[in-house]
């Protein structure tokens, strides 16, 4: 009797089961991600090769702004405000384009990187969370900086020099990699390492030739939003990778907490 009834109750289980998961309705348990963006959350693999051809695809684009003959290419790497006083001839909706493009891509990762924070509160990861708020923070604060030339006009004007600044932003930088080493190394790190080497290379190439030649403003504006696009892409995929993480494990627990009150 006493093994009938554990048959009896194991059985009522399941067809809570079955019900719950939707049967009668075509077995659908959970709604079903759609390819290729089930592969772009599952798998690593095809994560990189998306991320691989959006970083090819931005050195085409600026190897092609680049080469054309209509534009002088300085109108499309500079700032909208140093292409109006050097041009003499403001103003076109092409001036400064890859210019807001970086700011775009810095106010994405940082709306990323708060929105990923709520999410990681309201999953009780905390530790994941103050990492998007520092992610969210340190963006806002680049945003900032390339929106209204903080770093190369507003404060060396306040008397602050521009490697000062630098060297601040640099060392905000170096504490958001130290304290966050271990979460940074599990995802996808060769992005981060391109985008920190992208921009090494661009400030390198302004602090040591301070020219304004075409050539030199592609190498190093060009550089400056390659590096932009891989750190977004980098926290594009180390919040998801996290948020996907939690989610999972949020899952285990209700079917665990389900289960034992249900025995």
């Amino acid at each position: 009797m006493a093994g009938m009834r554990f048959a009896c109750r194991d059985l009522t289980m399941k067809a809570h089961d079955f019900s719950d998961r939707g049967v009668g309705r075509d077995f659908e348990a959970e709604p079903t991600l759609k390819r290729p963006w089930n592969d772009f959350v599952t798998g690593r693999s095809s994560r990189n090769t998306y991320f691989c051809s959006v970083l090819f695809a931005t050195l085409m684009m600026i190897s092609l702004a680049a080469i054309q003959p209509w534009i002088d290419p300085r109108w499309l790497f500079l700032d909208g405000q140093t292409v109006g006083e050097m041009s003499g001839d403001c103003c076109h909706v092409y001036d400064g384009a890859f210019s807001m493009l970086g700011i775009m891509l810095w106010a994405s990762t940082a709306a990323l990187a708060s929105f990923s924070a709520i999410i990681f509160q309201q999953l009780y990861q905390r530790v994941d969370a103050k990492f998007a708020l520092q992610a969210m923070l340190l963006s806002s604060i680049l945003a900032i900086d390339d929106a209204y030339l903080l770093h190369e006009i507003v404060l060396p004007k306040l008397g602050l020099p521009q490697e000062l600044v630098l060297l601040g932003i640099g060392i905000l930088a170096l504490t958001y990699l130290v304290a966050n080493a271990r979460r940074l190394i599990r995802s996808n790190p060769w992005l981060l390492i391109f985008s920190l080497s992208a921009f090494a290379f661009s400030i390198a190439i302004d602090q040591v030739f301070h020219s304004l030649d075409p050539v030199f403003v592609v190498f190093e504006d060009g550089a400056k939003l390659m590096g932009i696009v891989a750190w977004f892409l980098f926290h594009l995929n180390a919040f998801s990778d996290t948020l996907i993480s939690g989610l999972r494990n949020a899952k285990t627990r209700v079917s665990v907490d389900g289960y034992s009150s249900n025995t």
